[in-house]
Order: structure tokens, then sequence, then C-alpha cells
């Protein structure tokens, strides 16, 4: 009983480890992927192409 307990322990362990060591940062496709565009900057770009579409938008419904 007490092998199957560390056993399972053990493999719990494991399991923790490897998630707490993901990145998301891995594998080939990460290297050298420094396009200088923070996510704020990108997300306000993108609201301001809605803001003016939807501006648009209104002046052609009127």
């Amino acid at each position: 009983m007490r092998g199957v307990f560390l056993l399972v322990l053990a493999a719990i362990l494991v399991m923790t480890q490897a998630q707490l060591t993901f990145t998301p940062n891995w594998g080939k496709r990460a290297v050298g992927r420094d396009d200088g565009c923070k996510p704020g900057e990108t997300l306000l770009a993108i609201y301001k192409l809605i803001e003016s579409e939807a501006e648009r938008l209104l002046t052609c419904q009127k």
C-alpha cells in the first residue's frame, strides 16, 4: 500500500513539475521573434480601426 502511494505521489510531482516549467516561448518557432510590437499597441490599433469603421458606417446611414 505504501509503495502504491509513493508511486502516485511521484507521478503527481512529475506532472506538476512539467506544468510549472512550461513557457509560451518553446519550440523553434519562438526563436528570433522580436518584431518590436507590443500587445498593447496592437490592441490600440485594432480598437482605432474598429472605431473608424463604426464612424464611417454611421455617416453612411445618415
